[in-house]
């Protein structure tokens, strides 16, 4: 080693002395930002904060021992960057599960103008809220890691699903009491038939949440996990606590409300008038409704959306800050490459640089490719590695391991390591590398792989294109198994499908035109599949709610038409305020300010009042007016024609 400094000594100032290119890796063009590279030996999230603080700390240190030097000092990177998000979670959740309660309190007032009424659905999302943390922490017990997103999720699932279920007891009860029904008669009358209602509608939209769990993404899968395990929750305390609580208290839930003095009162003919238009002008009502929510899905399939993560990150958050200084001023494909790791345990890197640099050289001619840097292009520029100096030794470590087996190849791109553009470039990259394993025997013998953020992006779009599939047919043979059952009927589950399709169209090109056009955000990848797992889940209560009622009035012996009209006009208020609780619990979503839990919170709310004031008003009538005892299919109506 002392001959090594006595040969090259170090420069008695900087930057005298460091060669220029290596220079220019770490200080900026205009010579006023520098890169300290840290790395971290244990990046687990226990470890990684007291190394961050102690860093820190000596950062504190050093610029107070130097006044008269005036610096600013940011940290960014992945462990950054998770640790921002994790705490930015924690802020939202706090303020999304305050918003949401109030909200929906006061929805409910305003519905059931009580004040006993509203409390009973929210101590029963209590207890679901509860109970579901209680079994998520045993899940971490046993080594399932818990993510931010899940208990994001959580509060808004609990409130919308959770107080749909049990409003829709309570105002079947109040319906049935208004009638004149005895009060445990008419308990009994609610939980047989909101009870079928809820079980299916519940199971059906934990199915959606289901259909996350096989996938590969252990983000997915594991919010899959945990918004079933909350559905399943809110059956139970509904088909068991609100009932119980309807016999104990009977009409005194509806305090200060005297439903007595209500008995035989008319119903609100809103509904009634929108059931009958939709019936009277069903062809178009079908065409128009149809039409415009498939041509609003163009915007959507005109957008390439994003997989970006720092992208979509607050601005706010100083890993952003840093990373983008650092993007400016050093260029973010330049900092962010993308490396090819080579491993060959019977062969030596030295012996086969000839190899390398026929990698590197080729690699160099792709188009999209800016640099390669490599055993023989240390700095990016290849070196005479046939006659190699003790300085190329030093420059060369690095890019071969110490046992002289593995070899690591750095790409750098010209574009946003995050875009289409290098994702095809390292498409090319990986065809060039399967070509040259074809010809050179030492490459044909190694293990090759591939990372960096563009080759993250790489995997993560097959695994999602993959996984989309089995999600989809995971949840609409799920759905059309439990609904066939629930239903009898083989038309209404496709039928089913077919308009909440329509809504996941709708919003998808609403929010489109939102973010894209109009924000100039892009779309995070997430969002589109999340709003339809979700959305063929949860929004098949609402028509499920309906179809349910309308065969109740059919077996009782109305005619179709008339038995749809009725089931709009029953069910229409229970509808209506359960989607608009739903639609404002998961849009409470929109006050985080990382845009992907900001964009689903949209997507929920637009498409939640969709489904209640255009697809089940209109669509839903006219289309079962026009199918009439196909909707019943093979199954038998009523009666008959």
């Amino acid at each position: 080693m002392e001959a090594i400094i006595a040969m090259y000594p170090p420069p008695q100032t900087f930057p005298e002395g460091i060669p220029p290119d290596v220079y220019r890796m770490y200080v900026s063009s205009d010579n006023k930002t520098t890169l300290v590279v840290i790395t971290l030996e244990d990046v687990s999230t226990n470890r990684v904060s007291p190394v961050i603080n102690e860093i820190n700390r000596i950062v504190e240190e050093t610029i107070l021992l130097h006044p008269e030097v005036y610096v600013t000092v940011s940290m960014t990177g992945s462990i950054l960057f998770s640790k921002d998000v994790r705490e930015q979670s924690r802020e939202d959740i706090h303020r999304i599960d305050t918003i949401t309660v109030i909200m929906v309190l006061g929805i409910l007032l305003i519905s059931f103008a009580s004040v006993v009424a509203p409390i009973v659905p929210l101590i029963a999302v209590i207890m679901v809220i509860i109970v579901a943390q209680g079994v998520l922490y045993f899940l971490t017990t046993i080594g399932i890691e818990i993510l931010y997103l899940v208990r994001i999720l959580m509060t808004p699932v609990a409130m919308g699903a959770g107080v749909d279920y049990c409003i829709l007891f309570i105002s079947r009860f109040f319906e049935e009491r208004r009638k004149g029904i005895p009060h445990i008669e008419a308990v009994r009358i609610t939980t047989e038939s909101a009870g079928k209602a809820v079980i299916s509608s519940g199971l059906t939209a934990s199915l959606g949440f289901a259909a996350l769990i096989p996938s590969q993404l252990g983000v997915i899968r594991i919010v899959g996990i945990g918004e079933v395990i909350v559905l399943l929750l809110c059956i139970l305390v509904a088909i068991t606590f609100i009932p119980s609580m309807l016999a104990i208290a009977g009409d005194k839930i509806f305090w200060p409300r005297d439903i007595s003095k209500e008995i035989g009162a008319p119903s609100h003919l809103t509904f009634r008038k929108c059931g009958f238009t939709a019936i009277k002008h069903k062809g178009k009502v079908i065409i128009i409704i149809t039409v415009v929510l498939t041509a609003l899905m163009l915007p959507f399939l005109t957008t390439k959306v994003s997989f970006d993560d720092i992208e979509l990150m607050p601005d706010h958050l100083e890993s952003k800050k840093a990373f983008n200084i650092m993007a400016e001023t050093f260029g973010r494909q330049r900092i962010d490459k993308t490396y090819i790791l080579i491993i060959n345990n019977n062969t030596n890197m030295y012996d086969n640089l000839e190899t390398i640099y026929l990698i590197t050289a080729n690699i160099e001619k792709i188009d999209g490719v800016s640099k390669v840097y490599s055993a023989v292009a240390p700095l990016g520029e290849v070196i005479d590695y046939e006659n190699l100096t003790l300085a190329d030794y030093i420059m060369i470590a690095p890019f071969i391991s110490s046992d002289n087996t593995t070899t690591l190849i750095y790409v750098e791109m010209k574009f946003n390591p995050a875009s289409n553009e290098a994702i095809a470039t390292l498409d090319k990259i990986r065809g060039l590398i399967e070509d040259l394993k074809k010809v050179d025997p030492m490459l044909s013998k190694s293990q090759i792989y591939f990372g960096g953020t563009t080759q993250f992006i790489y995997e993560l779009k097959q695994i999602m294109d993959r996984d989309f599939k089995i999600m989809a047919l995971t949840v609409i043979l799920g759905i059309m198994i439990v609904l066939s059952l629930h239903l009898k009927s083989l038309f209404t589950p496709p039928r089913l499908i077919f308009t909440i399709l329509l809504s996941i169209f709708g919003t998808l090109g609403m929010i489109t035109i939102i973010f894209y056009y109009l924000m100039g955000k892009p779309i995070y990848w997430l969002t589109p599949y999340v709003l339809f797992v979700v959305l063929m889940g949860l929004g098949m209560d609402y028509d499920i709610f309906l179809i349910s009622r309308t065969k109740e009035e059919i077996d009782k012996g109305l005619s179709d038409e008339a038995a749809i009209i009725e089931s709009v006009e029953m069910t229409g208020p229970i509808i209506t305020t359960c989607g608009i609780i739903l639609a404002f619990s998961f849009g409470s979503l929109m006050i985080s300010p990382l845009l992907f839990i900001m964009e689903i919170g949209l997507a929920f709310l637009i498409s939640i009042l969709l489904d209640i004031f255009v697809i089940r008003l209109f669509l839903v009538p006219a289309i079962m007016a026009t199918a009439k005892r196909w909707n019943w299919w093979p199954g038998k109506r009523g009666v008959s024609e």
